[in-house]
């Protein structure tokens, strides 16, 4: 009898074991505001400066931050304890975001640096209210280039890469189907469907006529399900898949581009706080990649640093990391 009960505690043990490695999400799926937004510090909204939702506004105002200072540090081959050697050295970026006294962004000032050396400086002032969508009206300041070559190419190169960078947006039309936004840079249009009646491929190409340099968003800006383009009607290219859990806390994306396919995957401590995340790349089936990313949070269960290691299938492993630093009126973090 004995033997029995210590078998079927085993087995429990185990099965809560592998249960809880599986389950990106504590037990109760409760959501918490979160400091950095999940969906927005992305890859494929972190550049869409007209959506200024990378950060919760609710948090932002209560702990009264005027300033939030992001600097992103080369990347290293070799031992992770030389981490700390390069969290000393000049970033290659440092991003400065200033909140209005509601928790709104309404300064960016991005700087780039090579060779120890500041060689850029980008402006962007937000005007108006924020609409419920995410969008906000920007100005983007002319960019100043501080270091300059001998050559001209090096200045006109270096401008276009920053203007190209960036997704710059003026809000165009809304419809009771769609609302609809056009890149300033690219003319290119950026779609957004909230209603799943019109998610088919045939509803798309009648409502919008996308060209397939258009993006179109399933869902809504802030929690979008799909993004993609559209080739030959019905043809999905560059998709975008986001999945989350019955109280809509982001747990995966993933995207598809043929032969490739990326996936992030979003996991959270034992107080639903977002911990970490993994990025894995895919060709054919076939694993190329991993990338650890670990959030290291203050007392005040403030975000301070996101720690990246870059695992190939030879075995090289990258390092890099990202700093945040925060300042309210009376005292820096």
């Amino acid at each position: 009898m004995k033997n029995i009960i210590l078998y079927l505690s085993l087995v429990i043990l185990f099965s809560s074991c592998s249960h809880n490695q599986k389950t990106p999400l504590n037990k109760g799926e409760k959501r918490i505001s979160q400091w950095i937004n999940p969906v927005f510090y992305n890859n494929d909204f972190e550049d869409e400066l007209n959506f200024p939702l990378w950060f919760d506004d609710s948090l932002i105002r209560a702990h009264e931050i005027y300033k939030i200072t992001k600097r992103v540090y080369p990347r290293i081959n070799g031992d992770k304890n030389e981490i700390n050697s390069v969290k000393q050295a000049v970033p290659k970026e440092k991003i400065e975001y200033y909140f209005d006294p509601n928790g709104l962004i309404d300064q960016i000032v991005i700087y780039s640096y090579y060779d120890d050396r500041e060689i850029s400086r980008s402006h962007f002032v937000y005007e108006g209210n924020m609409y419920a969508s995410g969008y906000r009206k920007l100005v983007a300041l002319p960019i100043i280039l501080l270091q300059k070559d001998k050559k001209d190419e090096f200045t006109t190169e270096l401008y276009a890469d920053k203007k190209i960078k960036y997704s710059l947006y003026d809000f165009q039309k809304r419809t009771t189907k769609f609302k609809a936004y056009l890149n300033v840079n690219h003319g290119n249009n950026f779609f957004v469907i909230n209603h799943k009646k019109y998610w088919g491929p045939l509803s798309v190409d009648s409502i919008l006529h996308p060209k397939k340099e258009d993006w179109v968003i399933l869902g809504s800006v802030r929690k979008p399900y799909k993004k993609f383009h559209v080739e030959n009607i019905v043809n999905e290219s560059n998709v975008y898949s986001y999945n989350y859990t019955k109280s809509s806390v982001l747990i995966r994306v993933i995207k598809k581009d043929y032969p490739f396919e990326y996936r992030r995957t979003f996991l959270y401590d034992k107080n639903n706080l977002w911990s970490s995340y993994v990025d894995s790349t895919f060709s054919d089936g076939n694993f190329i990649s991993k990338i650890d990313n670990t959030i290291v949070y203050d007392k005040f269960l403030r975000p301070i640093e996101i720690n990246h290691k870059t695992n190939f299938k030879e075995n090289n492993t990258y390092y890099f990391t990202e700093k945040l630093s925060y300042r309210t009126k009376n005292k820096n973090f």
